[in-house]
């Protein structure tokens, strides 16, 4: 199949154009129907995320089943098996630590092999749905995963009956409806869409999604911007204008919510983590001072396998006081070292699992993110999907647990690696 690079640089599959007389492979076209519904079934597997034993889901298993199908396929883009390589060694470098940690903390296989599973699905499902772009490109593939995780959707979750659109539609519904405007071809239609699901959340207390879409219209309605003759594309001018973006829609934000429209519970409750710790993010995400402290007593990390000791219990309450915050309530014990180190972000958790090593995952993830805001935003070809994505991963890196931002980074990997310019001749070549 060859492929040709849209407008907006997506990547999508090119029709063939075959004359009237051009005879028809029935066999050929046979093999083609049956590789897009397998692209399209994987995809849908992938995004529903259906739990097996072990940590384990359906679409990891269906896509290392097709390794030898797709492997082939990630060296066509930049840097799919960079990702790949660092986060294979993040495994044994984890299993090393747990070793390590065994003398005087309690360890767990049941614990190691949970998230070492969470690093091989990430490395197949990167790799499946490369695959099932190159089949089905970009868009569809976007849209095929906002239906499948709107089905795989958890509605007996507790905090989906607290709160139906922050705890379980936002996402989902995003995914879904950013993929089918950009599918329009109409950019205008996309940045419409991105202020509806940003108004949406504004009248729904989802605080994090709201800042998150209010960047994402932001950065659409810059790339919108009529041209200039004199204006040229620069990746470090636009870090430069994206930091800058994210500076005034966070305090854009804060003034909202202290001004009491997003409600006098929402208003009260930021006043207090501004009260405690001077800073909307570091109240709500006391938990981050909780990782710092763990990393500064413990650089090289615990491994996936440990159990925390007590002491790691008293240096983390010990951080999180640093901004007022009360740590004696139940809470750390419970949900942070009840079962295991969940610490609230992408960083701390890797960094527990992994050392070193998953810091370095995490700088990769993090650079390669960046790195495509900055020249996509520049040469205005990325599209409000992508952009949104973006945006959580940066997000998730620092205030989210792993495992919830999984799923969207591998959606992310898949949509926003670049295609590398030479893919077509390399393959033809082989042939």
């Amino acid at each position: 199949m060859t492929t040709t690079i849209s407008p907006l640089g997506t990547g999508e599959p090119a029709a063939s154009r075959r004359s009237l007389d051009t005879p028809v492979d029935p066999a050929g076209q046979t093999w083609a129907n049956a590789t897009t519904v397998v692209a399209v079934v994987g995809v849908a597997l992938i995004a529903m995320r259906i739990q097996l034993p072990r940590q384990l889901t359906v679409g990891d298993v269906f896509a290392l089943a097709l390794l030898p199908v797709w492997f082939p396929v990630t060296r066509r883009y930049v840097p799919a098996r960079l990702v790949m390589v660092f986060a294979a060694l993040t495994i044994p470098a984890g299993a090393i630590l747990t070793l390590r940690s065994a003398v005087d903390h309690e360890t767990s296989l049941r614990h190691f092999i949970g998230p070492a599973f969470w690093m091989i699905g990430l490395i197949a499902c990167i790799g499946f749905l490369l695959w099932a772009r190159e089949r089905l490109g970009t868009t569809t593939v976007a849209v095929v995963f906002g239906v499948g995780m709107l089905v795989g959707l958890d509605t007996g979750a507790n905090l989906f009956s607290s709160n139906p659109w922050k705890f379980g539609f936002s996402v989902p519904v995003t995914v879904l409806a950013l993929a089918l405007a950009h599918k329009s071809g109409k950019r205008w239609l996309e940045l419409t869409v991105a202020m509806i699901l940003t108004t949406i959340c504004f009248f729904t207390d989802a605080r994090s999604s709201f800042g998150i879409l209010l960047l994402t219209t932001t950065l659409m309605a810059w790339q919108l911007r009529p041209a200039s003759p004199t204006r040229k594309a620069s990746a470090a001018r636009s870090l430069l204008g994206l930091s800058a973006v994210l500076v005034s829609v966070y305090y854009i934000g804060q003034g909202l919510i202290l001004s009491g429209v997003f409600g006098a519970a929402t208003k009260a409750r930021t006043e207090a983590q501004l009260h405690e710790a001077g800073s909307l993010i570091f109240g709500g995400r006391p938990e981050l001072f909780a990782s710092m402290s763990l990393i500064r007593d413990n650089p090289l990390g615990p491994g996936a396998g440990t159990l925390p000791n007590f002491h790691e219990v008293a240096i983390a309450k010990s951080g999180m006081s640093t901004i007022n915050y009360d740590p004696n309530n139940g809470y750390v014990e419970n949900w942070m070292f009840g079962n295991g180190y969940s610490l609230h972000s992408m960083f701390g958790d890797l960094w527990a699992q992994w050392g070193l090593m998953g810091l370095i995952f995490t700088g990769l993830v993090l650079v390669i993110t960046v790195r495509r805001l900055a020249y996509g935003v520049s040469a205005g070809n990325t599209t409000a999907l992508v952009l949104f994505l973006s945006c959580l991963t940066l997000w998730n890196v620092f205030f989210a647990p792993w495992y919830s931002g999984l799923r969207l980074l591998e959606l992310l990997m898949a949509l926003g690696l670049m295609r590398r310019p030479d893919a077509d001749l390399s393959v033809a070549s082989r042939r």
